[in-house]
């Protein structure tokens, strides 16, 4: 397959991965400003610790950023990142259930089509 016929379950993890990096960055911005919402979360030690998530998830917002990037290219390095960032993605938004359900299992689905999509096209990455 030429690099010019880029698959479609490629350029949709990619695309997908742009989505979750827009989640993790509003999720940093809402932990940032301290929003009120994260302060009814259950459990302790997310709520005292609001500014090292807020850094967390802005780390894997910019390297999601550029994974969604990788993939698209076509890179052999996009596809780990994807797999590795969507299994990170899904962990910390499996945190994230108690305060906000619907968004968490939204956002934890999303990072399944991601990896499904990285792992039904291997011969597209090089």
């Amino acid at each position: 397959m030429s690099k010019e016929q880029r698959p479609g379950m490629a350029t949709f993890a990619g695309i997908v991965m742009f989505l979750v990096a827009g989640f993790h960055g509003l999720m940093s911005i809402s932990e940032f400003t301290q929003s009120a919402w994260l302060s009814d979360i259950p459990i302790g030690f997310f709520s005292t610790n609001a500014t090292l998530w807020g850094i967390i998830d802005a780390i894997i917002a910019l390297v999601a950023i550029y994974t969604g990037y990788a993939i698209l290219k076509g890179d052999m390095s996009g596809r780990m990142l994807g797999y590795a960032i969507a299994i990170l993605s899904a962990i910390r938004w499996f945190m994230i259930l108690p305060a906000a359900p619907v968004m968490g299992l939204i956002i934890i689905v999303l990072d399944i089509f991601v990896m499904f999509g990285l792992s039904s096209n291997d011969t597209y990455f090089y």
